[in-house]
């Protein structure tokens, strides 16, 4: 298995913030925010904490592994 593809649970990592996410997640108009693995559903879906820039975090389920708004991937 690739370790590229092999998440897991207490992971930092990082969500690509998407238009349509709550306001909680666009407070700052942060494109990408940290987030922690706390669910492996497949090499490439996972729940994540995501951690905002105030007072209220949340979470993102069944995020697919990426690039694009919405998803998440590995810190740089």
């Amino acid at each position: 298995m690739n370790e590229l593809n092999n998440p897991k649970i207490g992971e930092i990592v990082l969500y690509w913030v998407n238009d349509s996410d709550s306001p909680e997640l666009r407070y700052n108009y942060a494109s990408v925010l940290p987030a922690m693995i706390v669910q492996v559903w497949t090499d490439v879906t996972v729940n994540l904490k995501v951690f905002t820039d105030g007072p209220i975090d949340t979470w993102k389920t069944s995020v697919i592994f990426g690039t694009d708004k919405g998803q998440w991937s590995r810190l740089q």
